[in-house]
């Protein structure tokens, strides 16, 4: 059950390299998913206000599985709140975004 494995998760302070790892999994598995379709990835708040997320980290992971960023939408859980929203909102903006 994916509710339960992220409450575990969240109990141990895991979120962020669950996060990660389901991160890697949709992308590569979003191959399968036609060219012409939008791919919607769930990220946890505390995985986007980490130290280490970056934009740059998340271009790179999708072109390691040939998946094009205007395919992308990153959508916030709602399991959790946000507790550093300038963090999320000071997230560089790579030039194809702009």
């Amino acid at each position: 059950n994916p509710g339960q494995l992220f409450e575990a998760a969240e109990a141990v302070g895991r979120t962020v390299e669950l996060d990660a790892a389901c991160f890697e999994t949709i992308a590569e598995g979003a191959r399968a998913i036609p060219r012409d379709k939008v791919v919607t990835i769930n990220l946890s708040p505390r995985t986007m206000e980490a130290a280490d997320f970056s934009v740059s980290g998340v271009l790179s992971v999708l072109a390691g599985h040939d998946l094009e960023p205007g395919r992308v939408i990153l959508e916030l859980t709602e399991r959790e709140t946000v507790l550093d929203l300038d963090r999320l909102q000071g997230l560089e903006k790579p030039a194809i975004l702009s």
